[in-house]
């Protein structure tokens, strides 16, 4: 099995978020574990045993240049990124409309 969990950011809500994803993990030792998460903050997560791999977004610095062109690519670069895996379930603890426009462009 393969989850994608999505909390993007603030600091502590993605501290918080840490139990349960270790649970998960116990409980399906077999499953990867790919997290969805603003670039600023994937430092958080890394070499954290439960998580197999970080996808990185920069949504917060892409509504600040949404004019910009490169931006579009970079937005393609990210969609393309939740597409390389697919997943049996997707785990939104984020819970909001962003969250669920990723989960759904995850195709999870």
């Amino acid at each position: 099995m393969r989850f994608l969990i999505i909390r993007l950011s603030s600091i502590g809500d993605i501290v918080h978020t840490l139990p349960p994803v270790s649970a998960l993990a116990r409980t399906y030792p077999g499953a990867e574990i790919h997290w969805v998460v603003e670039a600023r903050h994937a430092v958080l997560l890394g070499g954290n045993p439960s998580v197999h791999r970080v996808v990185e977004l920069d949504t917060l610095g892409w509504r600040k240049r949404l004019a910009a062109p490169e931006v579009l690519e970079e937005i393609v670069r990210g969609v393309l990124a939740l597409r390389e895996d697919d997943y049996d379930a997707a785990i939104d603890f984020q819970g909001l409309y962003k969250s669920a426009i990723i989960s759904r462009l995850s195709r999870s």
